[in-house]
Parts: structure tokens; sequence; C-alpha cells
């Protein structure tokens, strides 16, 4: 469905911007790790689970204007995707 949608250069850009926003999440994501305590024990053995999260929204900083723009015209076109397979479903 991608190369459908992504052409050429588009898919070249496209690929170096995943790879930027992934890595960016990924050493966020290794900070924020949760330590057993130091007991041992789990919130799970105590029955106490703590609430569900959002995964953490990806990090652009790192990314340039132009490849902030592509990620958006990607985004619109999916969107439009997406809106004319719905209308094809009615």
């Amino acid at each position: 469905m991608w190369k459908d949608f992504l052409a050429g250069e588009d898919d070249v850009i496209m690929t170096s911007i995943v790879k930027k926003v992934l890595r960016s999440s990924t050493r966020r994501q290794k900070r924020s790790v949760c330590k057993t305590p130091s007991n041992g024990s789990t919130a799970e053995e105590h029955g106490v689970l703590p609430p569900p999260q959002a995964p953490p929204s990806p990090d652009l900083t790192g990314l340039t204007p132009e490849e902030i723009a592509v990620l958006k015209e990607v985004m619109r076109r999916q969107e439009e995707f997406e809106y004319g397979e719905l209308s094809r479903q009615k």
C-alpha cells in the first residue's frame, strides 16, 4: 500500500524521516522505563496495576522544516485515501 502512496524521491525522504523519529522516540522510552522496587517485587504481584498510558508522541524536533512538510503531505494524502475508501464502501 505504501508503495502506491509514495513515489520515488518521496520514498527515500520518508524512510529517513521515519528512522529519525523512531530513533528519538526509542531513546526517550529507554529513559522512562520503570524500575522494580528495591525489595524485588513488582506492582503486578501485589495486584496493583499502573493506569494504561498512551505511547509517547514522536519527537519531531530533530526534523527539518522540509521533512515536516513531507510528513504533513503524506498524512494529508493518507486521509484523502481513507476518505475515498469510506466513500466507496457506502
